[in-house]
Protein backbone atom coordinates (compact mmCIF):
# COMPACT_ATOMS: atom_id res chain seq x y z
CA UNK A 1 0.00 0.00 0.00
CA UNK A 2 1.19 3.25 -1.03
CA UNK A 3 0.46 6.61 0.88
CA UNK A 4 0.32 10.07 -1.15
CA UNK A 5 2.49 12.99 0.43
CA UNK A 6 0.45 16.03 0.05
CA UNK A 7 3.29 18.78 -0.57
CA UNK A 8 3.80 21.73 1.86
CA UNK A 9 4.30 24.45 -0.79
CA UNK A 10 1.12 25.60 -0.88
CA UNK A 11 0.66 25.72 2.42
CA UNK A 12 3.69 27.63 3.19
CA UNK A 13 2.49 30.01 0.52
CA UNK A 14 -0.75 30.69 1.56
CA UNK A 15 0.62 31.07 5.30
CA UNK A 16 3.38 33.72 3.60
CA UNK A 17 0.02 35.33 1.92
CA UNK A 18 -1.60 35.53 5.15
CA UNK A 19 0.92 37.04 7.05
CA UNK A 20 1.35 39.91 4.42
CA UNK A 21 -2.16 40.34 4.73
CA UNK A 22 -2.11 40.40 8.26
CA UNK A 23 0.82 42.93 8.48
CA UNK A 24 -1.08 45.06 5.47
CA UNK A 25 -4.16 45.29 7.86
CA UNK A 26 -1.97 45.93 11.06
CA UNK A 27 -0.29 48.85 9.24
CA UNK A 28 -3.44 50.05 8.34
CA UNK A 29 -4.60 49.82 11.60
CA UNK A 30 -2.14 51.74 13.16
CA UNK A 31 -2.11 54.53 10.20
CA UNK A 32 -5.91 55.04 11.47
CA UNK A 33 -4.91 54.77 14.87
CA UNK A 34 -2.17 57.47 14.31
CA UNK A 35 -4.35 60.26 12.39
CA UNK A 36 -7.01 59.66 15.17
CA UNK A 37 -4.52 60.32 17.57
CA UNK A 38 -3.18 63.94 15.55
CA UNK A 39 -7.06 64.39 14.66
CA UNK A 40 -8.22 64.71 18.09
CA UNK A 41 -4.67 66.46 19.50
CA UNK A 42 -5.82 69.68 16.51
CA UNK A 43 -9.40 69.08 18.25
CA UNK A 44 -8.02 70.09 21.60
CA UNK A 45 -5.97 72.67 20.30
CA UNK A 46 -8.48 74.65 19.04
CA UNK A 47 -10.98 74.03 21.79
CA UNK A 48 -8.04 75.49 24.35
CA UNK A 49 -7.49 78.25 21.43
CA UNK A 50 -10.78 79.29 21.65
CA UNK A 51 -11.21 79.02 25.36
CA UNK A 52 -8.01 81.29 25.99
CA UNK A 53 -9.08 83.88 23.77
CA UNK A 54 -12.41 84.39 25.37
CA UNK A 55 -12.03 86.48 28.61
CA UNK A 56 -14.27 85.59 31.34
CA UNK A 57 -16.96 87.15 32.42
CA UNK A 58 -20.00 86.16 29.94
CA UNK A 59 -20.14 84.64 26.86
CA UNK A 60 -19.25 86.71 23.45
CA UNK A 61 -22.03 87.81 21.22
CA UNK A 62 -22.29 86.30 17.67
CA UNK A 63 -20.81 89.32 15.30
CA UNK A 64 -19.72 91.10 17.46
CA UNK A 65 -15.80 91.52 18.47
CA UNK A 66 -13.28 93.31 20.57
CA UNK A 67 -11.77 95.96 18.91
CA UNK A 68 -7.90 95.06 19.61
CA UNK A 69 -6.88 98.46 19.88
CA UNK A 70 -7.82 102.23 19.43
CA UNK A 71 -9.37 103.56 16.71
CA UNK A 72 -9.33 106.96 15.30
CA UNK A 73 -11.48 109.44 16.16
CA UNK A 74 -14.17 109.87 13.21
CA UNK A 75 -15.43 113.40 12.80
CA UNK A 76 -18.66 114.20 10.72
CA UNK A 77 -18.61 113.06 6.69
CA UNK A 78 -15.53 111.62 7.25
CA UNK A 79 -14.77 107.48 6.11
CA UNK A 80 -15.81 104.82 8.98
CA UNK A 81 -13.64 101.66 9.02
CA UNK A 82 -15.96 100.76 12.04
CA UNK A 83 -19.29 100.37 10.34
CA UNK A 84 -20.96 102.73 12.79
CA UNK A 85 -21.67 105.76 10.37
CA UNK A 86 -20.18 106.75 7.24
CA UNK A 87 -21.23 109.87 7.48
CA UNK A 88 -24.22 109.85 5.34
CA UNK A 89 -27.38 110.33 7.58
CA UNK A 90 -29.62 106.91 8.52
CA UNK A 91 -32.99 108.07 9.39
CA UNK A 92 -33.97 106.93 12.88
CA UNK A 93 -30.29 105.62 13.82
CA UNK A 94 -27.17 107.83 14.62
CA UNK A 95 -25.24 109.48 12.38
CA UNK A 96 -21.99 111.76 12.78
CA UNK A 97 -22.99 115.43 13.00
CA UNK A 98 -27.04 114.32 13.81
CA UNK A 99 -28.68 114.44 17.23
CA UNK A 100 -28.20 111.44 19.41
CA UNK A 101 -31.27 109.32 19.03
CA UNK A 102 -33.31 109.02 22.08
CA UNK A 103 -33.51 106.03 24.61
CA UNK A 104 -34.47 104.96 27.43
CA UNK A 105 -32.95 101.74 30.00
CA UNK A 106 -32.45 100.58 32.98
CA UNK A 107 -29.66 100.85 35.24
CA UNK A 108 -27.92 98.24 37.46
CA UNK A 109 -29.73 99.40 40.58
CA UNK A 110 -33.24 98.81 39.21
CA UNK A 111 -34.61 102.60 38.16
CA UNK A 112 -34.67 103.81 34.47
CA UNK A 113 -32.59 106.66 32.85
CA UNK A 114 -33.03 108.32 29.56
CA UNK A 115 -30.48 110.17 27.39
CA UNK A 116 -32.84 113.22 27.37
CA UNK A 117 -32.12 113.68 31.36
CA UNK A 118 -28.51 114.60 30.47
CA UNK A 119 -30.14 117.11 28.46
CA UNK A 120 -27.33 120.30 28.28
CA UNK A 121 -24.42 118.30 29.42
CA UNK A 122 -21.26 116.79 27.06
CA UNK A 123 -21.59 113.22 27.39
CA UNK A 124 -19.02 110.57 26.33
CA UNK A 125 -21.99 107.16 25.65
CA UNK A 126 -19.51 104.16 25.85
CA UNK A 127 -20.96 100.67 24.89
CA UNK A 128 -18.78 97.70 26.27
CA UNK A 129 -19.35 94.17 27.36
CA UNK A 130 -17.89 92.26 30.28
CA UNK A 131 -15.95 89.54 28.45
CA UNK A 132 -14.29 92.28 25.93
CA UNK A 133 -10.62 92.52 27.15
CA UNK A 134 -10.10 96.52 25.91
CA UNK A 135 -12.87 97.40 27.61
CA UNK A 136 -11.92 96.28 30.85
CA UNK A 137 -8.61 97.85 29.92
CA UNK A 138 -10.12 101.53 29.12
CA UNK A 139 -12.42 101.46 32.45
CA UNK A 140 -9.94 103.47 34.75
CA UNK A 141 -9.71 105.69 32.13
CA UNK A 142 -13.16 106.60 31.88
CA UNK A 143 -13.56 106.49 35.32
CA UNK A 144 -10.87 109.12 36.30
CA UNK A 145 -11.65 111.42 33.48
CA UNK A 146 -15.20 110.90 34.71
CA UNK A 147 -14.34 111.89 38.47
CA UNK A 148 -11.87 115.04 37.26
CA UNK A 149 -14.71 116.61 35.11
CA UNK A 150 -18.29 115.60 36.54
CA UNK A 151 -18.50 118.99 38.25
CA UNK A 152 -17.52 120.75 34.69
CA UNK A 153 -21.14 118.79 33.26
CA UNK A 154 -19.46 115.45 31.41
CA UNK A 155 -21.41 112.59 31.78
CA UNK A 156 -19.61 109.37 31.06
CA UNK A 157 -22.43 106.97 30.32
CA UNK A 158 -22.15 103.12 29.97
CA UNK A 159 -24.24 101.05 27.85
CA UNK A 160 -23.20 97.59 28.29
CA UNK A 161 -24.86 94.82 26.29
CA UNK A 162 -27.00 91.90 26.47
CA UNK A 163 -25.87 91.14 30.03
CA UNK A 164 -27.74 90.80 32.90
CA UNK A 165 -27.11 92.77 35.93
CA UNK A 166 -26.07 89.64 38.08
CA UNK A 167 -23.13 89.90 35.68
CA UNK A 168 -22.18 93.53 35.32
CA UNK A 169 -23.06 94.66 39.43
CA UNK A 170 -19.81 92.56 40.41
CA UNK A 171 -17.49 93.67 37.50
CA UNK A 172 -18.28 97.48 38.44
CA UNK A 173 -17.81 96.71 42.09
CA UNK A 174 -14.34 95.01 41.03
CA UNK A 175 -13.24 97.95 38.73
CA UNK A 176 -14.94 100.61 41.32
CA UNK A 177 -16.59 102.06 38.76
CA UNK A 178 -18.46 104.99 39.94
CA UNK A 179 -20.48 106.75 36.68
CA UNK A 180 -23.78 105.64 35.35
CA UNK A 181 -23.80 102.08 33.28
CA UNK A 182 -27.49 101.47 32.29
CA UNK A 183 -28.30 97.72 30.75
CA UNK A 184 -29.32 97.13 26.71
CA UNK A 185 -30.31 93.72 27.29
CA UNK A 186 -31.95 93.23 24.28
CA UNK A 187 -28.84 94.68 21.72
CA UNK A 188 -31.96 97.55 20.62
CA UNK A 189 -30.13 100.61 21.61
CA UNK A 190 -26.48 99.13 20.36
CA UNK A 191 -28.21 98.36 17.00
CA UNK A 192 -29.97 102.30 17.09
CA UNK A 193 -26.25 103.91 17.59
CA UNK A 194 -25.23 101.22 14.65
CA UNK A 195 -22.35 99.77 17.45
CA UNK A 196 -20.05 97.44 14.89
CA UNK A 197 -17.57 96.12 17.84
CA UNK A 198 -16.59 96.84 21.57
CA UNK A 199 -15.68 99.30 22.94
CA UNK A 200 -17.51 101.76 20.51
CA UNK A 201 -17.62 105.68 22.37
CA UNK A 202 -19.90 108.03 20.89
CA UNK A 203 -19.34 111.61 22.02
CA UNK A 204 -22.31 113.84 22.30
CA UNK A 205 -22.00 117.75 22.49
CA UNK A 206 -24.12 120.02 24.44
CA UNK A 207 -26.36 120.86 21.70
CA UNK A 208 -26.99 116.86 21.38
CA UNK A 209 -24.73 116.08 18.08
CA UNK A 210 -23.25 113.47 17.59
CA UNK A 211 -19.64 114.70 17.37
CA UNK A 212 -17.48 112.14 16.76
CA UNK A 213 -17.74 107.68 17.42
CA UNK A 214 -14.36 106.62 18.70
CA UNK A 215 -14.03 102.44 17.77
CA UNK A 216 -11.45 100.67 19.95
CA UNK A 217 -10.50 101.38 23.49
CA UNK A 218 -8.93 104.81 24.52
CA UNK A 219 -5.53 104.09 26.02
CA UNK A 220 -4.80 106.63 28.50
CA UNK A 221 -6.26 110.00 29.83
CA UNK A 222 -4.63 111.98 27.38
CA UNK A 223 -6.25 109.80 24.71
CA UNK A 224 -9.73 110.33 25.97
CA UNK A 225 -9.28 114.28 26.81
CA UNK A 226 -8.05 114.75 22.89
CA UNK A 227 -11.72 113.55 22.20
CA UNK A 228 -13.56 115.43 25.42
CA UNK A 229 -12.03 118.94 23.66
CA UNK A 230 -14.29 118.18 20.98
CA UNK A 231 -17.43 118.19 23.14
CA UNK A 232 -16.05 120.08 25.83
CA UNK A 233 -13.57 122.93 24.17
CA UNK A 234 -12.25 124.46 27.53
CA UNK A 235 -10.16 121.58 28.13
CA UNK A 236 -7.85 122.80 25.59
Amino acid sequence: MSIDVLPREPAEVTGRAAGRSGSRVGRVLIGLGLLSLVALGLAWGMLRGMRASQPLGGAARPGIEAAPGAGPDLAPASPDTAGLSTGIVVEGRASLGEPAPEFRLETVAGDHRSLSDFAGQPLLLNFWATWCAPCRAEMPYLEAVYAKHADEGLVVLGVNVQEPTAVVAPYLDELGLTFPVLLDLDGDVSRLYRVGSYPTSVLVDREGRIVTIRRGAFVNEPDINLSLSMIMPELD
